[in-house]
């Protein structure tokens, strides 16, 4: 049983490094065909077109670009990192978990469409057709216009305007956009946005902390020297004086009273020339 166990993992390994080599193979196909792409290798989209293909991975290049291009817009241009990331995960432990997050991607590609073609203004793309040197065309419109697609969104970006984002208008569609564009960022990655969140708060509650203890700390020093000074001046006013003698203390007062606490009887005095008579 552990043979078959183990030669049921290896078999499951081996599949997975074969799928990561097509994944990076393609990843790195679209980067060339995308990069290099120039509309008029196709006859679709000027006749004649280029008699040798400008684009690097030839004229299969050049259609699987197009394609890509007049669907996704210049969304395209995520397909070759993510389907670099997704062979990564295949090899890789550490990014594994990539593997079984396609769904994310998607919501990131159709994000990034939509937000291209919301903001691409199509009736200046008209406007280039006709003539190319329209100086309030922007970067979004000369974009699309070198890409041969109907927006810098692409076919995916106007869908998703025309039939749901719409009806929220600009500010409403980019604020839905940014945030779904988020999220998918949000679990396409490892990123603990609340750990994150709760940690920089932490730091910045600590921050403060030591911000207040420091200012404290300079209002005691500079109360202390504002006192030192003040002291310094009343010793400066004050007259000069001798060494100061030791307090003497004053005499005992005279009680009358013995060692035992009772009254000491007054002295007498006898001339002991004088005999004296015995009684």
């Amino acid at each position: 049983m552990a043979r078959k166990d183990q030669a049921g993992n290896n078999t499951g390994r081996g599949w997975a490094d074969v799928v990561g080599i097509v994944l990076v193979a393609m990843a790195l196909l679209l980067f060339v065909a995308l990069f290099s792409y120039d509309k008029y290798d196709l006859p679709t989209n000027r006749v004649p077109p280029h008699p040798i293909a400008h684009n690097r991975v030839g004229q299969m290049g050049a259609v699987m670009a197009d394609g890509l291009f007049k669907w996704c817009g210049a969304a395209a241009y995520l397909l070759p990192v993510l389907a670099l990331g997704f062979g990564l995960g295949c090899f890789f432990t550490a990014w594994r978990y990539l593997t079984r997050r396609w769904l994310w991607a998607l919501v990131l590609l159709l994000t990034c469409a939509g937000v291209l073609h919301l903001y691409t203004d199509t009736g200046l793309l008209d406007k280039l057709a006709k003539n190319q040197s329209v100086p309030e065309a922007g970067f979004l419109e000369q974009l699309a216009f070198n890409m041969g697609s109907s927006s810098a969104g692409g076919i995916l970006g106007l869908w998703l305007n025309d039939y749901l984002f719409s009806y929220f208008g600009a500010v409403g569609a980019t604020i839905l956009f940014v945030a779904l564009w988020l999220i998918s960022l949000y679990g396409l990655t490892n990123f603990h946005l609340g750990d994150w969140l709760r940690a920089w708060w932490q730091q910045r509650a600590a921050a403060a902390e030591e911000q207040s203890i420091e200012r404290r700390a300079q209002k005691l020093e500079r109360e202390a020297k504002r006192l030192q000074e003040e002291l310094e001046r009343v010793s400066a006013k004050a007259p000069s004086a001798g060494p100061v003698e030791p307090a003497q203390e004053p005499p005992a007062e005279k009680t009358g009273l013995g060692a035992d606490l009772k009254p000491v009887p007054e002295p007498t005095v006898r001339d002991l020339s004088v005999p004296q008579l015995k009684t």
